[in-house]
């Protein structure tokens, strides 16, 4: 068989969970990433569909409400989370939780909560003391650079590329880190 026959296999089929019409659209002209299939949903039940008959391996739920993440006291169970098991998804799926309205976060070397303008973009990955097994990211860009965030990170949630030099991301134990101790990253 020559290679000319041969096509190249996506490695990663993304489900990204939109609700809003407009966004939606917005999503499916712009965001894309190098072997990989995204797909929209318009709701849990739409994404639990899609996830039973292809097994993703990332699902972003988007958000336009504050996203508030506390690690002393652990989110109820997020929508992502809820495909997955209503699909009988594995843990090894990466799932992704994000706004772009607000994200707050706080952790307990915090004195406080803090809310990260608007110029920022932020990937926070918690480990909950009490729910060490969760695996979930949250993030935030503000709504017009919402697009361009996720096409830019979509390879970084799937754990095959680095992270954008420009990210903030948290990483808890830790602190607000710049890129620029990439050997710190742990994505499990």
């Amino acid at each position: 068989m020559s290679n000319s026959n041969r096509t190249a296999q996506p490695f990663a089929y993304i489900i990204i969970v939109e609700a809003d019409d407009a966004v939606r659209d917005l999503i499916q002209k712009t965001v894309r990433a190098p072997n990989c299939i995204v797909d929209l949903a318009r709701d849990e039940d739409e994404a639990v569909a899609k996830a039973s008959q292809r097994r993703p391996q990332l699902i972003i739920v988007k958000e336009h409400s504050p996203l508030h993440v506390d690690e002393l006291h652990p989110p109820s169970v997020s929508v992502a989370s809820r495909i997955c098991r209503r699909a009988r998804l594995s843990r090894s799926v990466r799932v992704v939780t994000h706004s772009d309205a607000s994200i707050t976060l706080r952790w307990h070397i915090w004195p406080s909560t803090k809310t990260f303008p608007d110029n920022l973009c932020i990937i926070a990955r918690p480990v909950f003391d009490t729910q060490r097994w969760r695996k979930e990211w949250y993030s935030y860009s503000s709504c017009d650079m919402t697009p361009e965030f996720l096409s830019k990170h979509l390879q970084f949630w799937l754990g095959v590329a680095q992270p954008m030099s420009s990210l903030s991301l948290i990483r808890m134990p830790g602190s607000l880190l710049p890129w620029s101790q990439p050997s710190r990253i742990s994505l499990n």
